[in-house]
């Protein structure tokens, strides 16, 4: 209820708290009840909180809502797939390619797991543009 009436009162549902480094949205897909986040969650999205944005600690909410664990992890994984369908549409990666974040920068880098090859730039599926 508190939420609700923050955002009723013209709250920014993408701000973060100047002690915390968690969004809104991230903390709320924390929430260990999985009825609770799931309202939380589309509450703030309703009030135009971004999926894709990054916390303090350059992770996106989806990312801890993949974390949760006991007994409602069945019910926390309909949070993960309502936070990945707001998700921009991101590119699949070639075969044997992965990607991280950099947590000193907070910018994304990819490597392929066969070769080790770390590189800034998305890989392409060019045959010719070998690891």
């Amino acid at each position: 209820e508190t939420a609700r009436a923050l955002l009723a009162a013209g709250a920014d549902p993408n701000a973060s708290g100047p002690a915390s480094k968690l969004t809104p949205l991230t903390a709320a897909a924390c929430v260990s009840d999985p009825v609770a986040s799931r309202r939380l969650v589309h509450m703030l999205r309703s009030a135009g909180a971004d999926a894709a944005r990054m916390d303090g600690n350059h992770r996106q909410a989806v990312e801890y809502a993949k974390r949760l664990e006991g007994p409602n992890r069945e019910r926390s994984e309909r949070i993960v797939a309502d936070l990945q369908s707001e998700l921009p549409e991101q590119r699949k990666l070639p075969q044997f390619w992965d990607s991280a974040v950099d947590t000193d920068i907070g910018k994304t880098y990819y490597f392929h797991v066969l070769t080790k090859k770390v590189q800034w730039e998305m890989p392409t599926d060019d045959p010719w543009d070998l690891p």
